[in-house]
């Protein structure tokens, strides 16, 4: 059994079926195929780590909410202090 599993010497046949079946496994997952075995075990362990701590997580995207919200208003604040400039030199001209 462990020279089946040895890459190797592993069957082609055998590779070819894992192949098929981990990219089954795969898109089960998330639509996008991943690009490396370290990118499918960090995605995979993440949704652990969400499982294992459902708090952590929800602060986690709580987090995430807050810090769009506040870039959001910095972009507006930043846009009106450009348009509010820009009208002051027009009035001032």
């Amino acid at each position: 059994m462990a020279d089946l599993y040895d890459p190797d010497i592993m069957p082609a046949n055998l590779r070819k079926a894992h192949a098929a079946l981990d990219a089954a496994v795969d898109r089960l997952y998330r639509a996008a195929p991943f690009t490396s075995d370290r990118d499918r075990v960090e995605h995979l362990f993440g949704r652990y780590e969400a499982l294992v701590n459902p708090l952590d997580h929800e602060a986690l995207k709580q987090n995430q909410r807050v810090n769009r919200g506040v870039a959001r208003r910095r972009r507006s604040d930043k846009q009106d202090a450009q348009s509010g400039c820009s009208s002051a030199e027009g009035e001032a001209a």
